[in-house]
Formats: structure tokens, C-alpha cells, sequence
């Protein structure tokens, strides 16, 4: 029997999972074009938004009567394109990451969501470029979040 999923992995998998799951609509700004957990460069990219999500800094896992808690940070990367207003294109993307990793993170009765797997997502600091690649049409941001998860962080 192959081991399950470590819970940093299966939280990644779900943000890419939630971020795909985004419309345009009443409630977002745009569809994203691809969402994966590797980078892609401007040239691949099918279209935009594209999102990039990675794990970033974490802290050493805490024992307490047995039971693990980690704290860890996911970071979302993220290229729009726009020969209009590029920070527009940038804060709608922002907008749309933050409302579905939250919403998804309060949802504690679906399993598999944010809310079952982590004890709390907190969204944290953002960063946009400062339009270097203005005359090209592509604006760059990050967007990240805190991360903790409890029980067996390593996938027994």
C-alpha cells in the first residue's frame, strides 16, 4: 500500500486545484489560463493569468502529545498580461486568489478543502513589480499565505 500524500503536498494540490477552479463572473475577475506547481515562462503560457504556487518558508515541524502542527507559506506567483492597465490586470488577479484560497480555507465540511486540511490560512503580504515589463504587456506579483497543518505532516 503506497503511502498518502504529505499534508504540505495535498495543500498545494488543493490551491492549484481551487485556483483552476476560478470563473469569470459575478464573482471574479478572470478565468486564470493555467495554474501549475512548476514555473512557466511568458512565451508557453496558453494565455493569462497564469499562476505558479510553491511552497515557501517554513518552520520546523512541533511535536505536542504526539501530534504534529506546521507552519509553512504558500506563495502564488502570478503573470497577467494587459496593454491597457497593467495594475488593474494585477489587483483583480490578487483580488481573485485571495477570495478563493479564503473561502475555500472557511469551508470546513467539504473534504479535501483548505478548511479540512489546514487548522488556518491566513493571507499574507502581496508584492507587484514595478512595471518592468511594462512595454512588453506583462505585469509579475506574488501573492503569499500562512499555512499551519496538524496531525501527520509527513504522510504515514
Amino acid at each position: 500500500m503506497a503511502p498518502t500524500k504529505p499534508l504540505r503536498l495535498q495543500v498545494l494540490d488543493r490551491f492549484v486545484a481551487v485556483l483552476n477552479a476560478i470563473t469569470e463572473g459575478e464573482d471574479y475577475w478572470m478565468r486564470p489560463a493555467l495554474v501549475v506547481r512548476r514555473h512557466i515562462g511568458d512565451r508557453e503560457a496558453p494565455g493569462f493569468p497564469i499562476y505558479g504556487v510553491w511552497t515557501g518558508t517554513g518552520q520546523a515541524p512541533e511535536e505536542i502529545n504526539g501530534e504534529y502542527t506546521e507552519d509553512f507559506e504558500v506563495l502564488v506567483d502570478g503573470v497577467v498580461q494587459s496593454h491597457e492597465d497593467l495594475i488593474e490586470a494585477e489587483e483583480h488577479a490578487l483580488a481573485d486568489i485571495r477570495k478563493a484560497i479564503d473561502a475555500d480555507s472557511r469551508d470546513r465540511t467539504t473534504a479535501g478543502s483548505l478548511g479540512t486540511l489546514a487548522v488556518k490560512v491566513t493571507i499574507g503580504r502581496s508584492e507587484c513589480d514595478s512595471g518592468e515589463a511594462l512595454s512588453a504587456g506583462f505585469g509579475y506579483f506574488k501573492q503569499w499565505f500562512s499555512v499551519q497543518v496538524a496531525g501527520d505532516p509527513f504522510g504515514a
